[in-house]
């Protein structure tokens, strides 16, 4: 029998076998490194543009689980083995949370570069001295105020709250999403109004004309800000007149 005949007649591993064998190691990867769904999802989005697993390649699923290995994921360490020498579980505070999610705000107005961990706690370390998120703790306030401030100086973002009536609003995300449509205006991409603006959320949300970017929810917001951020980096690497 010729070795074409040969492999012909071997089995290959079926993609779904694949597929799942590597989400069921990203999952424990990202339990090992105390990567919360959210945070998991933030992650993909930064990376590949995706929030959903089942959206990612196998390709992307191998390299999502290079980076969790790379973090300090140690696929094959019994659950009672030794502790991992050479990463540290993510920082879990709420005040971490809201600082990751501040980064990656700023990565999708194109003021940081580097959307993983490592960067934002590169920029802990120059604020606080401290060089783990881990360790910051008494010191989030000032990593926060600090991320505010550049969104603030180099995107334009408004983060005063919304006021309506003898109602005020906390709404950072619409903030965001309205200073990511003024660096769309700029660069020539849409025509940065808010009656503008208005229709696009009504067509990306599928809701009625009209409605205006407080009344997304939170889900819709952060996929709004995340599809801007890709509209607002593609435009800037093409660069004018493109």
């Amino acid at each position: 029998m010729s070795a074409r005949a040969t492999a012909a007649r071997r089995p290959a591993a079926p993609a779904k076998r694949v597929r799942l064998g590597l989400y069921s190691k990203i999952a424990i990867g990202c339990k090992d490194l105390s990567i919360d769904e959210e945070a998991r999802r933030d992650l993909m989005a930064a990376r590949y543009g995706k929030r959903s697993m089942t959206a990612l390649s196998v390709g992307e699923l191998e390299d999502l689980l290079a980076y969790l290995k790379a973090q300090g994921f140690r696929p094959t360490r019994s659950a009672r083995g030794p502790k991992r020498a050479g990463g540290r579980p993510l920082a879990d505070a709420p005040e971490a949370k809201k600082a990751r999610a501040l980064w990656l705000s700023l990565y999708h107005l194109a003021v940081v570069r580097n959307p993983q961990e490592g960067a934002l706690a590169a920029f802990g370390q120059r604020q606080t001295g401290k060089a783990a998120l881990q360790w910051i703790r008494g010191d989030w306030r000032k990593v926060i105020e600090a991320l505010k401030d550049m969104a603030a100086r180099e995107a334009g973002v408004d983060w005063r709250p919304y006021k309506i009536g003898f109602t005020t609003l906390e709404k950072p995300r619409c903030r965001v999403i309205e200073a990511q449509w003024r660096i769309l205006g700029k660069l020539g991409v849409v025509v940065a109004d808010s009656h503008a603006l208005s229709a696009y959320v009504s067509r990306f949300a599928g809701r009625p004309a009209g409605i205006s970017v407080l009344n997304l929810s939170d889900a819709e917001a952060d996929r709004l800000i995340e599809q801007f951020g890709q509209r607002i980096r593609k435009a800037q690497a093409e660069g004018p007149g493109s």
